[in-house]
């Protein structure tokens, strides 16, 4: 599991180097501070939404138009990738 963590931190290092330079550090900076939590708590099977709300990653501003939490959206994608 181990290696699969580290797929994902290289793949989402990658996505953050695609961002324009103001926001490239910050997102680095989140991917370092957040994602090995997060993934340890998917593969505990605790609740995408659940792991937003406690990290309090779901703001007002992290929200789509449909009302639900971006935070959210990615983690129960990262969660199906963390299943496998």
């Amino acid at each position: 599991m181990h290696q699969l963590q580290e797929e994902i931190l290289e793949a989402l290092d990658k996505v953050c180097s695609l961002l324009p330079d103001t926001m490239s550090a910050s997102c680095k900076d989140f991917v370092d501070q957040y994602v090995p939590a997060i993934i340890e708590m998917l593969r505990e099977e605790v609740d995408p939404s659940e792991v937003c709300q406690l990290m309090g990653l779901c703001s007002e501003r992290m929200t789509l138009a449909r009302g639900q939490c971006v935070c959210v959206c990615l983690l129960h994608n990262m969660a199906l990738l963390t299943a496998m």
